[in-house]
């Protein structure tokens, strides 16, 4: 029984890590694909553009966390050893790496893109520094809401 829990806590790592980063690629994608290296944010129709891109990324990371706090962990039983089944709390520490990790792949997009800008003209700065500040609301994703725990520790 030792090795089953033990083979479970692997196959739950590998699983999550393989989520965390087929996640990343998604935000990254969403970013580049939509922003498309944040150029020309002084026309409103590419700031537009570029604001429901950051958005989408947004709200994904979000749906993401929101996934992991209640509950997509893998827990193995005896008679699902082939099937394994989701059920379960993310432990919290896991829960903000996974998270964190997904945040930081999303800002690191958005800086890389934007320091790789030639000349930031103030138009765009003052743009580009409001597309960043979306990013802001993911804050609350690090805190614990005030009465609620979603999360177990083991």
């Amino acid at each position: 029984m030792k090795k089953l829990s033990a083979l479970s806590s692997l196959l739950c790592l590998a699983l999550l890590r393989a989520q965390q980063e087929r996640q990343q690629k998604a935000i990254d994608a969403l970013l580049t694909n939509g922003a498309q290296s944040f150029t020309d944010t002084a026309d409103q129709d590419r700031y537009d553009e570029c604001e429901a891109a950051v958005n989408n990324a947004l709200q994904s990371i979000k749906q993401h966390a929101k996934h992991l706090k209640v509950g997509r962990h893998l827990t193995l039983t005896r008679a699902a050893v082939a099937m394994p089944t989701f059920q379960g709390i993310l432990p919290k520490d896991k829960y903000y790496t996974a998270i964190g990790s997904i945040a930081n792949a999303a800002l690191s997009r958005m800086l890389r893109d934007i320091l790789a800008l030639p000349d930031i003209p103030e138009v765009e700065s003052h743009r580009l520094s409001e597309l960043c500040h979306i990013l802001n609301s993911l804050e609350g994703l690090f805190s614990e809401e005030s009465g609620v725990c979603f999360f177990v520790r083991y």
